[in-house]
């Protein structure tokens, strides 16, 4: 996993993450 901002940002963040880390991020909160 690369440099992620803090989960505060929920899923409004901006970053440039590829689908990887997006999909593991969404896992890991939870997918809404």
């Amino acid at each position: 996993m690369g440099p992620v901002a803090p989960v505060q940002v929920k899923y409004g963040y901006e970053l440039t993450v590829t689908e990887d880390e997006r999909d593991a991020l969404a896992d890991m909160l939870g997918t809404c």
